[in-house]
């Protein structure tokens, strides 16, 4: 896929990631952060990527914490990294998930993720069981414009 992250501490700032093409690959555009750490991840553009059967879609998690964490499961605390200015743009393609979920927002409460913009998306799902959707926890952004399925933003 084409991840940044997993970010504990300190700054990535002005990234641009663009015409990219992913054959079955387990993520498409991605951002994870620990939790109970501090940092920024701002000014990030994923823009003409396109999809074919990849396992996770649009995907930001604030709030990763694998069972390779030590310790497990990762504390709670008082800190978050800080996920702002983000923007998806011109995607397309198809997501195997069998939930339907083509793109995944879990921001953290202690610092939720803040102007975070879909734009021109169109993301369907080879789930035969659910129809395609977007999951949403602690996000905020500008209206979406253009995006299938519906966004949550």
């Amino acid at each position: 896929g084409i991840s940044i992250g997993s970010v504990r501490h300190g700054v990535v700032r002005n990234v641009t990631m663009e015409n990219i093409t992913l054959w079955y690959a387990e993520n498409g555009p991605r951002i994870k952060t620990y939790p109970n750490n501090t940092g920024l991840v701002s000014d990030i553009t994923y823009r003409n990527i396109r999809l074919h059967d990849v396992e996770r879609g649009l995907f930001i998690n604030g709030e990763y914490c694998p069972k390779s964490q030590s310790p497990y499961p990762c504390p709670p605390g008082k800190n978050s990294v800080l996920i702002e200015n983000v923007l998806f743009e011109d995607i397309r393609g198809s997501v195997n998930s069998a939930d339907g979920i083509v793109g995944s927002f879990n921001c953290s409460s202690l610092n939720p993720c803040k102007n975070i913009a879909l734009r021109d998306i169109d993301l369907t799902t080879t789930s035969t069981q659910s129809p395609a959707s977007f999951q949403c926890s602690c996000i905020s952004g500008p209206d979406s414009h253009s995006v299938s399925p519906k966004s949550c933003i």
